[in-house]
């Protein structure tokens, strides 16, 4: 696996490390969800069982009766700025490996994302790190 999208000296969005494909009506994503997590957001790039690169996500829902699926639409129709609607689940809505599709100008879209998951890798990947505890031993009293 590689984390955050970076591959042997390759930048996030760079051919052979982007999740996104350009298709006739738009854009296909590869999406690797992770349900119940305690921090939603987008996680980064990493390699799936194949090889192709997957746009890992954490959504706060249970994988009951679609509840994940459609917290994954929402947290990323946000993120990327396009309407709900525009996404759809091509195959993978059991499971936890997707193909998302992103309806709209491939020749449009695929920058604005591409740039947007540079920015997301520059900023760590939606991770964030732990804020150390008030009145911990590092903090003067």
């Amino acid at each position: 696996m590689t984390g955050a999208g970076k591959e042997a000296g390759k930048e996030p969005g760079e051919a052979g490390t982007s999740p996104f494909r350009p298709v006739a009506d738009g854009l296909l994503c590869a999406v690797r969800l992770t349900p119940r997590a305690k921090r939603p957001g987008c996680q980064g790039v990493s390699e799936g069982a194949d090889g192709r690169p997957r746009l890992l996500v954490a959504v706060s829902a249970p994988p009951v009766e679609g509840a994940a699926n459609a917290a994954l639409i929402e947290l990323l129709a946000g993120a990327w700025r396009v309407p709900k609607s525009t996404l759809d689940i091509r195959s993978g809505a059991t499971g936890r490996e997707k193909i998302l599709h992103i309806a709209g100008d491939a020749q449009t879209l695929r920058p604005r994302l591409e740039a947007w998951l540079a920015e997301e890798a520059a900023s760590g990947g939606g991770r964030r790190r732990a804020k150390g505890r008030r009145g911990g031993p590092d903090r003067a009293n």
